[in-house]
């Protein structure tokens, strides 16, 4: 399991939801992070269930300007969450860097990878 404080040496805020609680709204701009420090989180459209030490959506947080998915807690969690700036200066990349456009290009791939199997089951 990864220690949040030794992987990421700074937290703006840390956020405490209870089991079935909304986290992301598809409204949410995208201008922060969350990572997963415990508990379990579902997202709705698929069923996802993203576990301790991981950062949730990152395909949405690099892909576009809101987040694609609604999650919700599925189990009482706490999240660390990071402004954009604040990650993007711990990972060394500024957002007019090739590196960022290259991120931004692999998520908008992976999302419509995901809305494709979405529409296939559905």
């Amino acid at each position: 399991m990864i220690n949040n404080a030794t992987f990421f040496p700074t937290s703006e805020l840390t956020l405490f939801k209870k089991k079935g609680e909304l986290i992301i709204s598809v409204a949410d701009e995208t201008d922060r992070i969350f990572f997963l420090q415990s508990g379990r989180v579902r997202r709705q459209v698929d069923g996802k269930n993203f576990k301790v030490g991981k950062f949730l959506e990152l395909n949405s947080f690099f892909g576009g300007l809101h987040y694609n998915y609604n999650l919700f807690a599925a189990t009482d969690v706490e999240l660390r969450v990071h402004s954009r700036k604040l990650f993007l200066d711990f990972i060394g990349v500024s957002e007019t860097s090739k590196i960022y456009e290259l991120f931004k290009l692999v998520a908008a791939e992976q999302i419509k990878q995901l809305e494709y199997k979405v529409r296939q089951a559905g």
